[in-house]
C-alpha cells in the first residue's frame, strides 16, 4: 500500500473524513464479497435461533445497552 500513516498527519479532519468516505465506497462498489467463515455462519445461525425461541431473553433495550457502553445510569 502507497500510504503510510505519516502521510495522513497532515490532513485536516475534513480530509481525513472525505478519504475515508472515499475508501468506503470503493468497498462497497467492489464486485468482490467479504464471505463470513463457516465459524461466524454457525454462530449467526445460533444466535437467530435463540432469538427466534426466546425473544424476551434475548432483546436488550436501547436504554440498557446505552447504560452498559455508557456507563449511565
Amino acid at each position: 500500500m502507497g500510504v503510510q500513516p505519516s502521510d495522513l498527519a497532515g490532513l485536516s479532519v475534513d480530509e481525513k473524513l472525505e478519504l475515508i468516505s472515499e475508501l468506503w465506497d470503493s468497498i462497497a462498489a467492489s464486485s468482490a464479497v467479504l464471505a463470513l467463515s463457516d465459524t461466524q455462519q454457525a454462530e449467526l445461525r445460533a444466535r437467530r435461533a435463540r432469538g427466534f425461541a426466546d425473544p424476551a431473553a434475548t432483546t436488550v433495550d436501547w436504554v440498557t445497552v446505552r447504560e452498559r457502553l455508557f456507563g449511565k445510569s
